[in-house]
């Protein structure tokens, strides 16, 4: 019995592993899309660099 369960719980853990796998490839995949998107549109990504040099956090080296 200790054996079965102990297999069960194994195998509960590689699906939950798999299904967060899964979770974070869509996540990179949309992001991707998002970027792409968005560097194709020209006034957008020069809009967003600006944005993002705004809003960068420095880590005090110089």
């Amino acid at each position: 019995m200790e054996l079965s369960r102990a297999a069960d719980t194994s195998l509960i853990q590689t699906v939950r592993d798999a299904a967060e796998a899964l979770r974070r490839e869509r996540y990179a995949r949309q992001v991707r899309a998002e970027f792409a998107a968005l560097r194709a549109n020209p006034q957008a990504w020069q809009e967003y660099l600006a944005e993002a040099e705004l809003t960068a956090v420095t880590d005090g080296v110089d």
